[in-house]
């Protein structure tokens, strides 16, 4: 239920607000991750949760507003370049993909569910994902007209959704795990809408500041990156970045959210990204003999993301309608948004050429400038970056992994000063292009040597 007011409530007030309105605001993956960690602590110190997370809230709030009134937004955005975009969106995936795959695996170890029971959910979750997948690859299929593609494409995972809930209620399966929901437009637990900030110790505003200021660099850092795929340079976008007025606004957000212990909001991957493609008018081209496609232009509004807010808020009212949701249909979801969160990272691209043929590796401009081994390379270190993410997320101190995202940037910066030794200035430039489509890419420029 929080969830969904919070989605809402973002949305509709961040479109309303927000200097670029095309970013999708919603409590991601990673930010779920830190309140479940939070929740963790709280246990284990006997702290009331909601009002923790109330004040953790409360100094992040603060915190944002420092950054946003003081201009250093764009400063910190300037060290965030690929190689921390990529492996935070495969972090992101991977949070994704474990959850799915997570529930699936659930469903065959727990007691509660038979063999059936087990196979049929997963046929569930993999009939939406398969769904989802086709209905995306009609937008650059031969088949049916312009419109008719972007159309099925656009809303084919809610097709997907709404077919296999049909099939499950067509089935006559029984016992199946459905979505929980209140009755009522109300709080977990049956708790007030707003939070008590007495409970707890009194030393319990000074704790949080530790937590606030890690979840202020897990919000940047996800709004950073969510801000920087939308107004990238291909996206052709007419209106400004706002970066410092879009986090100002977040931050308000946050403020209001932990008055009222809803799930904070923040810039959302790979769904930001995706919102935009889907306002885009695209055509397909060639470039050094691979098909790629290039947006025209954006229908740069408010009006879409205040509708698209505005019907999940109405979503609160079909509440006995969302009871019959399968949750195996919604952890198909969770696969179909990590598997396409991969599907446009360059990062994934090159950790599927470590196993290809040399001489069958795409022609694209790092393959044709840089050596491969330093472009394997440079994949590896990304590699062990995303590595050491997991690990400190699956381990006692998880509560503390935004502080290795927010540390993949002065990493970044040590490659570039050559410390290392594997990659020149040229290599980096190519490797860690902020687009695709940048003048790098289809330029002249000299091969970045040995």
């Amino acid at each position: 239920m929080e969830y969904l007011v919070a989605q809402a409530l973002a949305g509709i007030i961040f479109s309303l607000l927000a200097g670029q309105p095309e970013i999708v605001l919603r409590t991601t993956g990673p930010t779920t991750v830190f309140i479940i960690e939070l929740h963790r602590v709280c246990d284990g110190w006997s702290l009331p949760f909601v009002t923790t997370m109330s004040w953790v809230g409360i100094w992040s709030s603060l915190f944002m507003v420092v950054i946003a009134l003081t201009d250093l937004c764009v400063p910190i955005l300037r060290s965030c370049t690929r190689f921390t975009q990529e492996i935070f969106g495969l972090f992101v995936s991977a949070i994704f993909i474990s959850a799915g795959g997570q529930a699936f695996v659930k469903y065959f170890h727990d007691d509660k569910y038979d063999l059936s029971h087990a196979l049929f959910s997963l046929l569930l979750g993999l009939l939406t994902l398969q769904l989802g997948l086709w209905a995306l690859a009609v937008r650059t299929s031969p088949f049916l007209i312009k419109a008719m593609r972007e159309l099925t494409a656009d809303f084919g995972i809610a097709a997907a959704i709404t077919i296999s809930t049909l099939t499950a209620w067509g089935s006559g399966v029984e016992g199946l795990e459905m979505l929980a929901v209140s009755d009522r437009i109300e709080p977990a637990g049956g708790r007030a809408w707003l939070v008590d900030l007495t409970q707890g110790p009194t030393w319990l505003p000074a704790f949080a500041v530790v937590p606030a200021m890690l979840l202020t660099l897990l919000m940047y850092v996800e709004m950073s990156i969510s801000s920087l795929l939308v107004n990238k340079t291909e996206n052709k976008l007419i209106k400004g970045p706002a970066y410092h007025l879009n986090f100002l606004v977040m931050a308000l957000l946050v403020l209001v959210f932990s008055f009222l212990g809803l799930p904070f909001a923040t810039g959302s991957l790979p769904h930001s990204p995706q919102f935009v493609r889907a306002l885009s008018d695209v055509e397909e081209i060639s470039v050094a003999g691979q098909t790629k496609t290039r947006v025209l232009w954006v229908r740069e509004n408010r009006l879409a993301p205040l509708l698209v807010n505005v019907l999940i808020a109405l979503s609160l009212v079909m509440l006995p309608v969302l009871r019959e949701v399968p949750m195996a249909v919604l952890y198909g979801l969770f696969l179909f948004m990590g598997i396409t969160g991969l599907a446009t990272s360059q990062f994934w691209t090159r950790i599927k050429m470590i196993f290809m043929e040399p001489r069958l590796l795409p022609p694209t401009h790092y393959v044709r400038r840089v050596p491969i081994s330093r472009v394997h390379a440079f994949t590896g270190v990304q590699l062990c970056c995303l590595g050491v993410l997991l690990g400190v997320r699956a381990s006692p101190a998880a509560l503390f992994f935004p502080l290795f995202i927010a540390a993949l940037m002065p990493l970044r910066m040590t490659l570039a000063k050559g410390n290392i030794g594997l990659f020149t200035a040229p290599m980096l430039k190519m490797l860690d292009l902020i687009g695709e489509g940048s003048n790098a890419e289809t330029s002249g420029e000299d091969s970045a040597g040995e």
